[in-house]
């Protein structure tokens, strides 16, 4: 079953002094960056502008659920103009494709 999910995104981490905290975002299209991300009508990868609401929890002294106090942070974050020519240069066969999952169908194929 090929999964619904058409955007990866990847927080990383980039510095912490205690008050501010710097991290990045990657973006990872799963797919073709020039299929739409929404439906068949939807905007790419390549052409979307993307608005991040990041919201920031204070404290470690529990796991942050649905109520917990957060400040929100929105990151506008639009597309590089010359995005979609730069992907429709690149050849087809080195684009990535949808993946699948693959089960495994014998016990014999896990690693012991």
């Amino acid at each position: 079953m090929a999964s619904p999910t058409r955007l990866n995104l990847l927080p990383y981490l980039q510095h912490w002094d205690g008050a501010n905290v710097q991290l990045r975002l990657l973006a990872v299209p799963r797919g073709s960056p020039l299929d739409s991300l929404v439906g068949s009508a939807g905007p790419s990868f390549a052409t979307a502008d993307f608005v991040f609401d990041v919201r920031l929890v204070a404290g470690l002294d529990q796991i942050p659920s649905l109520g917990s106090p957060d400040t929100s942070v929105t990151i506008a974050a639009p597309h590089p103009p010359q995005a979609r020519n730069t992907y429709q240069e690149i050849p087809p066969a080195h684009l990535p494709r949808r993946s699948r999952s693959v089960a495994l169908a014998q016990s014999q194929h896990l690693c012991r």
